[in-house]
């Protein structure tokens, strides 16, 4: 019960208390009678019971209206209709559905982004799995071990690369020659073995 509906309440109860039957109130200019006043008391106080109950269904309403899923039902629907139709479909539009086109580059469109794609790779050096597989290193005749330090590699027609060694005792060879330190092993490659 709200607060006006207590009070309304209270000034029913009071006016068929204190004011005799046959009693009469000016109010605001006009002469009303116990009953007349009764009357308007109580057709305020229904108003006001129909409003709270109509508040009442509309939440009830409300609450049912979460629980039945509708948002989530359309949703599926939409895709369905979609999917049966087509999402272009002129169709759609008598669901109210807006239909999407899809929207084919222009030729235009097309050759920059191509231009702009062959432009990227040129910069980054980037290679094709095709060209990846044209690439090759420089062959590799003999690797040389030193202690302590990172191996040599010798490749076929070029002078040796020695890793830098700290203690001197770097080995150097070159291809098919013998080993310049002692210490060190060379290992060949391709071949040799025992």
């Amino acid at each position: 019960m709200t607060k006006a509906q207590t009070q309304l309440q209270q000034m029913l109860a009071g006016t068929q208390k204190n004011l005799p039957a046959t009693s009469t109130v000016d109010v605001n200019g006009q002469e009303l009678k116990q009953s007349d006043i009764v009357a308007k008391l109580q057709g305020w106080i229904q108003l006001c019971e129909q409003k709270e109950a109509a508040k009442a269904a509309a939440g009830t309403a409300v609450q049912a209206l979460k629980e039945a899923g509708i948002t989530e039902f359309l949703v599926v629907y939409v895709q369905a209709l979609k999917q049966a139709l087509g999402k272009s479909s002129p169709l759609l539009a008598d669901f109210g559905l807006n239909v999407t086109q899809r929207k084919v580059p222009t030729p235009e469109t097309r050759t920059l982004a191509h231009a702009k794609m062959l432009a990227t790779r040129a910069a980054r050096q980037t290679l094709g799995s095709q060209q990846k597989k044209t690439v090759k290193g420089p062959g590799v005749t003999s690797v040389t071990v030193t202690p302590n330090a990172k191996p040599a590699v010798v490749s076929a027609g070029t002078q040796p690369q020695v890793a830098a060694d700290p203690a001197g005792t770097a080995a150097t060879q070159t291809a098919g020659g013998p080993l310049a330190a002692s210490g060190a092993s060379a290992v060949p490659i391709g071949g040799g073995g025992k």
